[in-house]
């Protein structure tokens, strides 16, 4: 944790769809390969606007890496810090499950 926040770093895409599926997002309109660029946006919107919801207005920063730079394997979506507040309501979330 810096400054009152909290870094969540870098998910796959499929662990992405997931976190989206456990905060309350809809099911993706078409399951198709979730690692290129249209497929992962729609993730990305999906993540984005269920943590909105759960955490009450927060943003969550997310930008895609069609290739993980570190390990250069699959693509990753990054996840920028959080605040603390909101940390606590998104694990209060995932606790339910």
């Amino acid at each position: 944790m810096e400054q009152n926040r909290i870094s969540l770093g870098d998910i796959t895409v499929a662990t992405a769809d997931r976190l989206a599926r456990l905060l309350g997002a809809p099911e993706p309109q078409v399951e198709r390969n979730l690692e290129e660029w249209p497929e992962a946006r729609q993730v990305m919107r999906r993540l984005g606007a269920a943590f909105r919801v759960v955490t009450g207005g927060g943003f969550l920063d997310l930008y895609f890496h069609p290739d993980c730079v570190r390990c250069d394997r699959d693509a990753v979506v990054a996840a920028g810090p959080i605040n603390a507040p909101e940390a606590r309501r998104l694990v209060s979330r995932l606790a339910r499950h």
